[in-house]
């Protein structure tokens, strides 16, 4: 069993479950963070939300899903959460492919003469 979140990870474990529950209020990060700085009164930025929010998946074990097309969401019910599981296989497919080719790409011998624009 998972620790349960305190402080700033709890003010947005506590805001998503308000504002983002199930795959119909997904929302684009951008606009959760400003809402989120807005109504807490708060200054955090994109990279320390998007540090709580790997947290709150890593550490608490929280159902935060996202996909670039959606945005944010909690997953209610296993079938919300597969499609976030099916997203996260396709990246990890395509990084592995993206991998294993530049790995059998072979380098430039030297660096070819360039024009230089300005």
């Amino acid at each position: 069993m998972s620790a349960e979140p305190t402080g700033l990870h709890l003010e947005i474990w506590s805001f998503l479950v308000e504002n983002f529950a199930g795959l119909e209020r997904a929302t684009k990060r951008s606009a959760i963070l400003l809402r989120f700085n807005l109504v807490h009164k708060k200054e955090i930025s994109d990279r320390d939300f998007r540090s709580a929010i790997s947290e709150l998946i890593n550490v608490y074990k929280k159902p935060i899903c996202t996909a670039p097309s959606t945005g944010y969401y909690l997953a209610v019910g296993e079938a919300e959460k597969n499609i976030s599981l099916n997203y996260l296989d396709s990246v990890l497919t395509e990084v592995g492919d993206r991998r294993r080719n530049l790995a059998a790409a072979i380098p430039l011998a030297a660096k070819p003469k360039q024009e230089r624009l300005f």
